[in-house]
Order: structure tokens, then C-alpha cells, then sequence
């Protein structure tokens, strides 16, 4: 596994804060390769950088557009 080096301002240090306990993680490196784990997920399966996520019990639907 390597390993990388990189400078973050604010608001990316804030956004991974909130990866880590959104993904109940405890060190910045696990929320980001979950985080990751994510977008490689969805990313092949959206269309026009575009994923709808479908709350069937509240029959709501939740529209991402993955910017890029």
C-alpha cells in the first residue's frame, strides 16, 4: 500500500471530518478510501454524471449530480 502526502484547506479537512463519522471510522485514511470505495461505485453507474437515490419508505427521490 503506499502512501501519499497532500496539503487540504478547510474545507476539505471539514468534509473528511464528516466522512469519518458519517462512515464510522476513526483515522482520515479509512473515511477516504471509503469514501472511495463509494464513487467507484456509483460513478460507472450514473449517466451524465447524474444518480438518483430512491427512498422507497418516504417515496422520495434524491437527485446527485457529481460535479467534475
Amino acid at each position: 500500500m503506499s502512501q501519499l502526502t497532500f496539503q487540504l484547506d478547510e474545507n476539505s479537512e471539514k468534509a473528511i471530518e464528516e466522512l469519518k463519522e458519517f462512515f464510522g471510522t476513526r483515522s482520515s485514511a479509512a473515511a477516504v478510501r471509503s469514501a472511495l470505495a463509494l464513487v467507484r461505485t456509483l460513478a460507472p453507474a450514473s449517466k451524465d454524471r447524474t444518480v438518483i437515490i430512491r427512498n422507497q419508505n418516504k417515496n422520495e427521490d434524491l437527485k446527485i449530480v457529481m460535479a467534475g
